[in-house]
């Protein structure tokens, strides 16, 4: 049985729209994200938004799409 991180780190991937396998460097945002949450005492559904954004920056930097900025 996965331990609750694992648990967590699975909907982190699903929430982002990434493939645990093709994007394992991911993780570690993910982690860092997961522990920013606990700190302060939010739960992460409440900003899904923020995984989505960590997806698709991560989708364009696997894909060598992106440049190292990001319009705000």
């Amino acid at each position: 049985m996965k331990n609750d991180m694992e648990s967590r780190l699975d909907k982190a991937y699903k929430m982002a729209g990434l493939d645990r396998d093709k994007y394992p460097k991911a993780r570690g945002l993910f982690e860092t994200l997961l522990k920013l949450f606990d700190q302060l005492g939010k739960d992460e559904q409440n900003y899904k938004w923020a995984f989505k954004e960590i997806g698709e920056l991560v989708r364009e930097a696997h894909a060598g799409e992106w440049s190292g900025e990001r319009a705000t």
